[in-house]
């Protein structure tokens, strides 16, 4: 009897078990993020890549979450054409680079149902944003005598700056679900901290599992 029962309970484990695993849908996808505001100034639009998880609580709504990756290019500074008297440029060689890794918890709800159609997304998690800058800098020295005059000469030195942290992140957006496996979706982000904030336009296209 004891082993009957205990056939039983690990049959209505496992029924649980895989009934809870045919609710997940997972997915894998690429994005675009487009700065707003000043942010704008200093970087261009960012490219990347992402993995999501929803589990559906029932036809109308699910929870879930998402990591990625996205690398944003920079605009070339206005101080990089800066030049002496004599023309000579301040800096050699200059690069940056920007890029966030955003952890978001999400939830939907499906306007049709989860297989397909439109539908609201809200998200809410933290971002980590790294920046680094490598720089070679022309360093002029004047010197004065008088029999030649004023002399000018360089000194090249290289400079390393970067920061990174980890932000509150929230957004809300709208989704389309193409026939159970391509997910469109267009989501405002906003990254915040004390300092003030930064905002993105952000377009997923998913594959989803």
């Amino acid at each position: 009897m004891k082993m009957k029962m205990l056939k039983v309970a690990v049959a209505t484990v496992c029924m649980v078990a895989f009934g809870q695993v045919s609710k997940a849908q997972f997915s894998a996808g690429v994005n675009a993020a487009l700065p707003m505001g000043t942010v704008g100034d200093v970087i261009s639009l960012g490219f990347g890549v992402n993995l999501g998880y929803d589990y559906a609580l029932d036809d109308k709504m699910s929870v879930g979450g998402e990591a990625g990756y996205t690398y944003f290019p920079t605009k070339d500074p206005d101080f990089i054409d800066d030049k002496y008297a004599d023309g000579t440029k301040h800096y050699d060689s200059y690069s940056r680079s920007y890029s966030m890794i955003p952890i978001l918890a999400n939830f939907k709800y499906y306007f049709a149902d989860n297989t397909n159609g439109l539908y609201g997304l809200a998200s809410l998690g933290v971002t980590s944003l790294i920046y680094k800058e490598n720089y070679t800098r022309n360093e002029q020295k004047v010197d004065w005598n008088i029999n030649t005059g004023w002399t000018y000469s360089y000194e090249k030195k290289s400079y390393e700056n970067s920061f990174s942290g980890t932000y509150f992140t929230f957004g809300a957006g709208l989704g389309y679900i193409i026939n159970e496996k391509i997910d469109l979706g267009v989501r405002y982000l906003t990254v915040s901290s004390n300092g003030g904030s930064a905002s993105f336009m952000n377009l997923r296209v998913a594959y989803n599992f």
